[in-house]
């Protein structure tokens, strides 16, 4: 006598593993300190806080350039954060691109720029990034998400 093979009533994973969504994390946190810096330097063109009093206008126009540069970054942050979270293919690739770009230039910052002590904090989101997204799962997911 043949038994039915029971269902699987759980589907496919459809959200994020861990690492994905911890990666989207720190990004969603970068890009709110980018957002933070923007607003920052917006405030202090315009003078809010007592420091753009007898600022030629070019400085004050200069400010507000660097503000809107540093928003759009953080949109930016926040953009790439969420499509990684729904797992386009692209983002991954993208994100894991632009980490290698900044590991090679952090090298190459230190080998041009002569001895020194070098600092070890702007290798830990471009190293972070890398390995979060090339675990195991993650490396599943986006194989998934087509």
């Amino acid at each position: 006598m043949m038994h039915p093979i029971p269902r699987y009533r759980f589907g496919a994973r459809r959200s994020a593993p861990f690492p994905v969504h911890l990666t989207a994390f720190v990004m969603y946190l970068a890009g709110l300190a980018t957002a933070l810096a923007g607003a920052a330097v917006w405030a202090a063109g315009q003078g809010t806080t007592g420091t753009a009093e007898g600022l030629p206008p070019e400085l004050v126009a200069a400010g507000t350039a660097g503000a809107v540069v540093l928003l759009v970054d953080a949109v930016c942050w926040w953009l790439l954060a969420r499509f990684l979270q729904q797992g386009r293919r692209w983002a991954r690739v993208l994100v894991l691109a632009l980490s290698g770009l900044a590991l090679l230039a952090l090298a190459g910052r230190a080998y041009w720029s002569g001895p020194g002590l070098p600092t070890l904090a702007p290798l830990a989101l471009p190293v972070a990034f890398l390995v979060l997204l090339n675990t195991t799962p993650s490396r599943t997911f986006f194989r998934q998400h087509r």
